[in-house]
């Protein structure tokens, strides 16, 4: 996971996530894709917050 601190027993170090320069090794190598790697600018998580805090405003007022 992003910026935590594992112990890697084949090495025998400590290591810390990096993202790998934002080309993740672990979500290439994973082979049932259950670790991906989505740029958060490409998400449109910025429109979803958007959209969410207009529903939410309506339901208020609705009340």
């Amino acid at each position: 996971t992003f910026g935590t601190v594992n112990y890697n027993s084949a090495t025998g170090k400590v290591i810390k996530c990096d993202l790998c320069g934002g080309d993740p090794e672990c979500a290439k190598a994973c082979p049932t894709d259950a670790i991906t790697y989505v740029d958060a600018d490409w998400t449109g998580l910025d429109k979803m917050r958007k959209w969410a805090a207009k529903t939410d405003a309506g339901q208020q007022a609705a009340h």
